[in-house]
Formats: C-alpha cells, structure tokens, sequence
C-alpha cells in the first residue's frame, strides 16, 4: 500500500495554484495610494469567499501548527474568528477552501481524512486544500454549531472548490474519480437539509473525456458552470475557461490562449461580468510553474468579450507593485459588485506569508 500511495502521489495531478502563499510590506487595513488596493490580511491568507447575506468573509488561513482551518471576518479584516480549531467534531489536519450557503447558515469546506497514510512532507504539499489530496467534503451548520460530512473519498482521492448555487438547492465541486493522473470531473449535487444536510442525486462531467477539470461556480440561474479546463494530457498546461451548460454538456470557450495560465473564475453578482486570474504577458514553465508563474486580475463580459486587464502586482510604477514574483490566486466578488476580494502569493516566500487584499473594480478600471 505505502508504495502504491507513494506512486499515486508522485502522479496525481491536483488543483494548481496551491497556496504557496507570499508577503508583500503591507499591513491590514492598509491601501495604496491610489486607492485601489486593501490589504486585509497580511499573513497566511487562503482562498476566500464573500457572502452576499451577511456580508462577512470566509477563508482558509494557514496556521503555526502547519495547517489551515476555516476562518470568518469583516470586510474590513477585524473580528476574525476560526470556525475549525481545536474543534472535536471534525478531523484536525487541513480544514480549507470554505464556500458560503446564500442563506449565510450553512459553510461547506474541505477536510483531510486523516484514516489515510500521510507525513509532514505530504500534508505539506498533497494534502492541503489547494492540492486536495484525501480531501472530503464537510458542512458547518452554523446556527446549530454542527458538522456534518457530505461526502467521503477513497485512499488517492481528491476533492476540490465545493460551491452552492445562487439559490442554495444544488451543489458543485470537482472530484478525482478514477485511476490516471488526470481523470478528474465536474460534479453536481442537489443540496438536501432535512433530517439533516446531505447531498441527493450527485453527477458527474467529462465533457472532454479524462483530462483535469476545475469548477468555479454555477451561473445565477443554475443552468450553467464556469471552471477551468486543461484539455491536453499534460499537467499545467494549457488552462482556459470554460463554461459548460449542464443539460447538454454544451462547452463555451472563454479564453482561447495557449501557453497562458488562465484560472480561477467568477460570475459577478449580476451576471454581466466574470472575473479570472491570468498570466497573460508572462511566460512560465509549466515544468516549473511553482517557481515561474506570475499571474494578475481580470475582467471580461460574460459572453466572453471586453477582456480587460485589472492589477499590476508584477509591473513596476503601478501603486501595487510589490517589488516580487506575485501569483494572484482564488477570488471572490463583493455582494454590490464593486470589490473584488483575492489572495495574493509570493512564491519564494512561502505560504504563511500570503495576503488577502480587496480590489475596487471601477478605480481599476478608470486608470
């Protein structure tokens, strides 16, 4: 089994942008001084997540123990408080990747299992919530102060990006669900609450076959699904968006750049825009992404057109330069529309000097 596991890991090809996380000289609460940057949290930030119900902020932060659990905050970074430390309930390794129920009762996150075989080395790596490996999906009840498991993984298993719909009734993530290094799908869930909260009806999506998927978000009505697809049968390759309508499969190709990293997308609010993470105007090495990846903020319509540029963490002159290599991760869009919420990471730096800043997405857009 051990060499299996070993071998299993050296291929599973898991959720890129791990939180290799970063630190730039900045301090919460801070901007720049063109008012277009906030950073909230300057230190082990991960990915995050906005309610649109009661405008409060959850997100992974990487802890001195070596492990990220799930936190909330105000918009502005204070009362942040963990939802998951020391907490008898659930298992007490990584806890990450939370997402918000619309109603603002419910959190759904990521946590290891910790039955299957694991070191430091792995947990550093594999097993966090970035990487998903052994990774299963969990719910918060916050108003009961209960937990539950919605879903269990076998030994190589991997789970990644759970999400409810605008409307609370279905339920998307991305799941690894066979051999091979890249077999991996979309899947979807209709969201039950009663006698307890569960998952009913689950599917699962190869619209290209076998190959890496990554979903995002389902779209206001339900009816469709952003995510990120690599369609080759190379890991770190070729990352586009995508959006899949989930009756036919019917694929729509967002952004059509090969050698470009092209991640991590969102429907705004109303529906009109989506945002993504791009390395559009740097090249990487896919072999080495970890160490050559630059990524920034973008814009466009949601038919995919008006493609705009919307940080410049990576360019000298520009207000939020930060003098390093900087990879703009998973984000989330402000209830009104008007901000953008992400986590920033400096690579060389590690992760538990990642940052989670707020972008106003007019002001970036005027310069």
């Amino acid at each position: 089994m051990k060499d299996n596991l070993k071998y299993g890991i050296r291929t599973l090809i898991l959720l890129p942008l791990l939180f290799f996380l970063i630190g730039a000289d900045y301090k919460e609460g801070s901007k720049n001084s063109s008012g277009i940057v906030e950073v909230i949290v300057s230190r082990r930030g991960g990915r995050v997540d906005w309610s649109r119900k009661n405008n409060l902020i959850a997100h992974s932060r990487y802890g001195l123990d070596g492990y990220y659990d799930v936190w909330v905050m105000r918009p502005d970074g204070s009362g942040a408080r963990c939802l998951t430390c020391k907490t008898p309930q659930i298992p007490q390794l990584h806890n990450g990747q939370p997402a918000w129920h619309p109603t603002g009762r419910y959190i759904v996150f990521q946590s290891q299992n910790p039955k299957f075989p694991h070191t430091q080395k792995i947990d550093y790596a594999y097993t966090q919530p970035g990487h998903g490996l052994h990774n299963e999906l969990w719910l918060l009840d916050i108003k009961r102060g209960k937990f539950y498991r919605l879903r269990k993984v076998r030994i190589r298993g991997a789970i990644l990006h759970p999400c409810f719909s605008r409307d609370g009734s279905k339920f998307l993530w991305s799941e690894k669900i066979g051999k091979g290094k890249l077999n991996w799908a979309i899947m979807t869930a209709d969201f039950a609450e009663t006698p307890q909260p569960h998952l009913e009806n689950i599917k699962s999506f190869q619209p290209m076959g076998k190959v890496w998927y990554e979903a995002h978000e389902f779209s206001y009505d339900g009816s469709k699904i952003l995510c990120t697809i690599a369609p080759g049968n190379k890991p770190y390759y070729n990352y586009d968006i995508w959006e899949m309508d989930v009756g036919g499969q019917k694929l729509k190709r967002l952004t059509n750049s090969p050698g470009v990293w092209d991640e991590h997308t969102h429907y705004s609010p109303d529906g009109k825009r989506i945002c993504w993470v791009s390395s559009k105007g740097y090249k990487y090495n896919p072999e080495k992404w970890a160490s050559t990846l630059k990524t920034e903020l973008w814009i466009m319509n949601s038919d995919g057109s008006g493609k705009k540029r919307l940080t410049y963490f990576n360019e000298p002159g520009y207000p939020e330069y930060t003098g390093k290599t900087t990879i703009v991760s998973d984000n989330s869009w402000s209830p009104d529309g008007k901000k953008i919420i992400a986590t920033i990471v400096f690579p060389e730096l590690g992760r538990s000097s990642s940052q989670i800043v707020i972008i106003d997405v007019e002001k970036a857009l005027s310069r």
